[in-house]
């Protein structure tokens, strides 16, 4: 004899989905008044102060990666590293720290393991007894190209009127950029954090952070378990009323009996 197999799906680790299933639990029990089923089961005002909880840090974690992209864009554009910007966009620090290295290795001609000095990354190797000299950038490195611009402001104010720069680059210009650009970055930074704790802090709420499972209790996912089980119960006549509390239910018609052995591919 045919047997019907019924599962009412929980939308585990899809906060979005799982907050959704949470506030329709909420607003149906609301609807139905003294006459829900679960009203004296379960905590609704707990329940509601939950979904907001997520809610809220979902949100604060959402501006807080607004304002990390937009940050993090800013220095990129500063940098002069964005998608899009070469070597033709004036006035972006790598086109600056370019000249600035070109013209150190016309300075120190002689002896270019200065450049080492101002921060740039020196390589000196000989090949069949020639010298081969390569200074290169950080390019796909935003934290490096910054370091490598406060390097050379450092050492710039360091060389003080005996700087090669002088009357060469705006160095006033040039410590501006590189201070904007490490307080974009910094801010971009720290914003990221910030969305990244609060996501996990409201998967926490949720039961879906690291190490956790359904069988902790006082998550969402503890709660929504127990509470599918009971409309379950309830419903056991009528499966498909679960689906007015926001559950997605499955029917599946079998024949009882031994399972077949899976073959492995």
């Amino acid at each position: 004899m045919a047997r019907e197999f019924i599962t009412a799906l929980i939308p585990r680790n899809k906060p979005d989905d799982t907050l959704k299933l949470l506030d329709d639990i909420i607003e149906r029990n609301t609807l139905l008044g003294v006459d829900s089923p679960i009203a004296n089961d379960f905590d609704f005002v707990a329940l509601a102060a939950m979904s907001d909880s997520i809610r809220t840090l979902r949100t604060l974690a959402g501006k807080a990666e607004s304002v990390s992209q937009t940050k993090n864009r800013e220095s990129l554009l500063l940098l002069g590293i964005a998608p899009g910007q070469n070597l033709q966009s004036t006035g972006t620090l790598k086109v600056i720290i370019t000249k600035i290295k070109a013209i150190l290795r016309a300075k120190y001609d002689v002896a270019p393991e200065r450049l080492s000095v101002w921060g740039f990354n020196v390589v000196v190797s000989e090949k069949r007894g020639r010298r081969n000299v390569r200074v290169t950038l950080p390019v796909n490195s935003p934290e490096q190209l910054l370091k490598l611009a406060e390097d050379i402001a450092k050492r710039n104010t360091v060389e003080g009127v005996s700087s090669p720069l002088n009357g060469k680059v705006d160095m006033v210009d040039f410590a501006s950029k590189t201070a904007a650009a490490k307080a974009a970055y910094d801010l971009a930074n720290s914003n990221r954090r910030i969305k990244e704790a609060k996501n996990y802090e409201a998967l926490g709420i949720m039961g879906y952070a690291h190490g956790q499972s359904r069988s902790i209790p006082g998550t969402a996912y503890n709660i929504l378990s127990l509470i599918r089980n009971m409309l379950l119960t309830v419903y056991d006549q009528n499966p498909k009323e679960l689906e007015y509390w926001g559950f997605h239910v499955v029917i599946k018609t079998g024949m009882p009996g031994r399972k077949k052995k899976k073959i492995a591919d």
